[in-house]
């Protein structure tokens, strides 16, 4: 085998090794993927959205998409008052930075489809301001071409029937949650309705006794014994009187 043979084997050697290479890459890169934060439960738009940096990233790890986002404000919110507590039921990862004064918390989470509607938690403190806030939050991406899980895209139309099939599932979930509180309402009224029995204070029953008291006739005999007591003793100071009286006489 001549020199040149040995170098054009070693180049295609090369160039099928950095082929794989590069395709086992592509295969775990991320993807921009761009969203919308809207108030809890309904279409519109949250005031998270604002401050959300946007387009976020994910990427396919195994069975399911790991998502990470950010939101970023101004220096005179004070340094970091957004705090992620919950995303899509999870404890997010959480890494904090500065940026020309602005404090940037970014987020990261997992999720099976990119076409459900994403719960979020977060607090909001402002000492500046003396503004706290403690909120749920929605996220809605735009999956529209991203790659799903077993190597295709998201199509337009699935991807607006999960969002849609999200947001019906999130209505009938407040639905429920506000006939319950409406029941709960309900029966809290029907309970103020209801006639109180009626309590008898214990001043008002001691006065009722003090009244019946007064109300009652006395018995005799105890006039009477008084009476003879009196006589009894009216008698025996006159005998005596009479006694002390004769004895001086004689």
């Amino acid at each position: 085998m001549n020199f040149k043979k040995i170098l054009t084997v070693a180049a295609v050697v090369i160039a099928s090794g950095m082929a794989g290479i590069f395709h086992s890459a592509s295969a775990d890169d991320s993807f921009s993927l761009n969203y919308t934060a809207l108030k809890n439960g309904t279409n519109d738009t949250s005031m998270a959205d604002q401050f959300s940096v946007k387009p976020g990233s994910a990427r396919i790890v195994g069975d399911h998409y790991q998502v990470t986002l950010s939101i970023e404000t101004p220096a005179e919110y004070g340094l970091f008052p957004v705090n992620i507590l919950q995303v899509n039921g999870q404890t997010p990862s959480l890494s904090r930075s500065t940026s020309d004064g602005k404090s940037v918390i970014t987020y990261t989470f997992n999720t099976n489809n990119l076409t459900d509607r994403i719960v979020g938690h977060m607090t909001v403190n402002i000492p500046a301001f003396r503004y706290s806030g403690d909120y749920l939050y929605d996220i809605v991406f735009d999956a529209t071409g991203a790659p799903t899980i077993d190597g295709g895209k998201v199509s337009e139309d699935q991807a607006q029937e999960g969002a849609k099939a999200a947001q019906a599932a999130e209505q009938a979930q407040n639905e429920n949650a506000q006939a319950g509180g409406a029941g709960a309402a309900g029966k809290a009224a029907s309970n103020k309705n209801r006639p109180k029995a009626q309590v008898t204070p214990k001043a008002a029953i001691k006065h009722d006794k003090k009244d019946k008291a007064a109300g009652k006739s006395l018995p005799w005999w105890p006039f009477a014994i008084a009476v003879a007591v009196a006589v009894l003793v009216g008698i025996f100071t006159e005998w005596r009187s009479r006694r002390a009286g004769a004895k001086k006489e004689d």
